[in-house]
């Protein structure tokens, strides 16, 4: 079974890094700082619940 950790506001810089290079393999654009923006949005609003 897959077990995965919750979002971490310091893993952001970490876990858009990893999503660029899983985007490449498909050559899939990303845009990287508007990744970020919305997974800070996301950590900084329990109202959007757990991540």
């Amino acid at each position: 079974m897959i077990h995965f950790k919750p979002l971490d506001k310091n893993n952001i810089d970490l876990i858009t890094a990893m999503m660029v290079d899983f985007y490449a393999i498909k050559g899939y654009p990303i845009d990287i700082e508007k990744s970020k923006a919305l997974f800070r949005q996301f950590t900084d609003n329990s109202e959007f619940g757990l991540a």
